[in-house]
């Protein structure tokens, strides 16, 4: 079941969802598009640093079983063929769970040191303002977009459009923060505190209001909150790219063609209308 949020209608199943009406926003002095708002909306446990680097050594194993295995371009399988492929021997030592390698692995994830009981969940709201013909486009893709690529378009952002900001709750006892909590932080502008935090420089206060007004209206019951699409394996695999991207990062940079920190990743092109 997808869940529903007011205002807003969902696109798919991947937990996107377009404002149900468009509205005007100036892109500069003298002009204004036709928008609309959208939310990508998620949750996921927050993973330990041993989660980490347990999935880290367990696809270092399957890669040794299955050497020939064709993998996805940007996953944790192919940035470890990667490193395979650029210094052979670091593999094994991960296999082997070399003490080097699993301290570097630690030190480099933002992954927290914690017991199972100590692990939380969090709600993660992305919030994007696009041109309704962009849109328009999504719903005819179903949401089978990158969002990265999309949202992030340097076209967008020079007009103040595009990717406006994160807003991560963190749940309470399976629930979000109470709606005074949360009023009263976002009112004095805080950008982070126990219950959330805000990030990007764009996202304004207004906007923010109107998504926690949007939430709190759509979300109020741990079984609406189920309905959230949960991506905590994918966020997994995240933080465990992080590591592996330094070494191979580390690695190029011995052989003198690092071109910074590497990442392979497959996007859906989107004409802006000009």
């Amino acid at each position: 079941m997808v869940l529903t949020l007011k205002e807003y209608t969902a696109i798919g199943e991947r937990g996107l969802y377009v404002s149900s009406r468009r509205e005007w926003r100036r892109i500069s002095p003298k002009e204004a598009a036709n928008v609309n708002r959208m939310i990508s909306l998620k949750k996921y446990r927050i993973p330990s640093e041993d989660e980490v680097v347990d999935l880290i050594v367990g696809k270092a194993y399957e890669l040794k079983r299955n050497p020939n295995k064709e993998e996805k371009e940007g996953s944790l399988e192919s940035e470890l063929k990667k490193l395979n492929s650029i210094q052979e021997g670091i593999l094994e030592d991960i296999r082997n769970r070399n003490a080097e390698r699993i301290i570097f692995i630690r030190q480099n994830t933002i992954a927290p040191d914690v017991k199972d009981g100590e692990r939380k969940e969090t709600i993660m709201i992305r919030y994007v303002v696009l041109p309704y013909q962009i849109a328009d486009q999504i719903k005819e893709a179903d949401g089978n977009i990158n969002e990265e690529k999309v949202f992030m378009d340097e076209k967008l952002k020079k007009l103040g459009l595009g990717h406006r900001g994160y807003l991560n709750l963190l749940l309470v006892k399976g629930l979000i923060p109470s709606r005074k909590v949360m009023r009263t932080l976002i009112g004095c502008k805080a950008p982070i505190s126990k219950y959330h935090e805000i990030n990007g420089k764009d996202f304004l206060i207004d906007e923010v209001k109107g998504i926690i007004d949007t939430l709190y209206d759509s979300v109020p019951t741990r079984d609406k909150i189920r309905e959230i699409r949960d991506t905590s394996e994918a966020h997994l695999e995240y933080l465990a790219k992080e590591p592996i991207q330094r070494i191979i990062a580390i690695e190029m940079d011995k052989k003198g063609h690092s071109k910074g920190m590497p990442g392979n990743m497959q996007f859906m092109p989107i004409n802006i209308p000009n």
